[in-house]
């Protein structure tokens, strides 16, 4: 008999490749939770939105399901290329928040904004950082000023349009 392509080896390799704290749990609960804790994504915080359709965009762009081409490419949507129809680079949530000349005067008013909320230039901040501010807020903020941040992002999103189009 061929087990190769059963249910038994893959299960084996699936267990070796478990971290060995996960592995040497003692009940079933404390397994169940460690094993959830490992592939579960860390939840993220909204601060103060409360509207549906902030929350929405934001969870669309974190999660990379929205309609940007990228998003749409890496799920193998069929006749979709990853590319900005505007400026032909990869529209992926990093252009699409900081650099698509679509959304240029937009992208400055709400750049001027967070920068005013947080009393720092964030223009100068790396690009990675700066779509890590906009989709999450910083550890280092208040509540209240996180709120604000994320509000300047679905102001902006939500005067962009395109993640309206499904």
């Amino acid at each position: 008999m061929q087990y190769h392509k059963e249910f038994l080896p893959s299960t084996i390799k699936d267990w070796n490749f478990l971290d060995f704290s996960i592995r040497e749990s003692k009940t079933k609960a404390v397994f169940k939770q460690k094993l959830l804790n490992a592939i579960r994504p860390k939840k993220s915080p909204y601060f103060g939105l409360f509207s549906n359709a902030e929350v929405r965009y934001l969870t669309m762009l974190r999660l990379k399901l929205s309609p940007l081409n990228a998003h749409k490419s890496h799920h193998n949507f069929q006749n979709i290329d990853e590319f900005c129809t505007v400026c032909g680079c990869t529209e992926s949530t990093e252009h699409y928040l900081l650099s698509c000349p679509s959304y240029r005067l937009s992208r400055t008013t709400m750049f001027t904004n967070i920068s005013r909320i947080m009393n720092e230039d964030v223009s100068i901040l790396p690009p990675s950082v700066k779509v890590e501010l906009l989709l999450y807020g910083k550890k280092e903020m208040t509540f209240d000023q996180n709120t604000l941040v994320l509000k300047e992002t679905a102001k902006f999103i939500k005067k962009s349009k395109r993640l309206d189009s499904m």
